[in-house]
Order: structure tokens, then sequence, then C-alpha cells
């Protein structure tokens, strides 16, 4: 399961909203960082270069958590 999930862009950090498995964060167009918090004994996921565009929706997709 997750604990939570970030969008950071330099020194912002932005928390997502967690709603059945699924998130959606509403950021600045930019270039963030995502990292998926885990609970143990799950690992944590972090996706780099995550490019938003002005007035875009990002999907991205599925992620897969392992131990």
């Amino acid at each position: 399961a997750v604990e939570s999930v970030w969008a950071i862009a330099g020194a912002d950090s932005l928390k997502a909203e967690l709603s059945n498995g699924s998130f959606a964060v509403s950021v600045k167009p930019g270039t963030y960082k995502i990292i998926v918090d885990a609970k143990e004994p799950l690992k944590d996921v972090m996706l780099e270069n995550v490019e938003v565009k002005q007035d875009e929706v990002v999907n991205l997709g599925e992620i897969k958590l392992v131990k």
C-alpha cells in the first residue's frame, strides 16, 4: 500500500491526494520528480523528469510496487 505521493520541482513539493489507489495533483508547468512513498516491506518508487505542460494532463499509468 502507499503512504503518500509527492511531486517535487526544485524547492517546491506538493503532496498528492490518494483515492482508491489513484492519485492526482495540480501543479504548475515544469519538470517534476514523483515519489511514491510505499509501506514496508514494499519499496518506494521514484519517477524523474516528469514533464508537465500548461493545461495538460499527464497520465503516469500503472506504477507497480515491489518488495
